[in-house]
């Protein structure tokens, strides 16, 4: 369902009232620099862990997070992909039933 424009300012609100910590002391690793574009993906990923706030910028390479925020992003992008392969398999069935 989509957002209507003012739930979505609501919630940049939320996440601006929230304190953005910087990279904890935690067991860190190295990411991948996330998907960058000068369009719709060049805001900062926001992650929230156990109440901090992680703003991981797009684009950037050698970026260090800890393990949980690496994991949160992993599950993310394994999520993105089962949708897609969803929504290709329900398109598949949709266009068996077009005669």
């Amino acid at each position: 369902m989509a957002r209507t424009k003012a739930e979505e300012a609501t919630m940049v609100e939320e996440v601006k009232e929230k304190e953005i910590v910087p990279y904890s002391d935690e067991d860190r690793v190295e990411i991948p620099p996330l998907f960058y574009d000068k369009d719709r993906y060049s805001s900062p990923v926001i992650v929230g862990v156990n109440g901090k706030m992680y703003s991981i910028p797009r684009g950037v390479p050698g970026i260090k997070v800890p393990r949980v925020v690496k994991e949160i992003l992993d599950q993310s992008e394994y999520q993105k992909q089962m949708a897609g392969n969803f929504m290709n398999s329900i398109e598949g069935v949709q266009k068996l039933g077009d005669f």
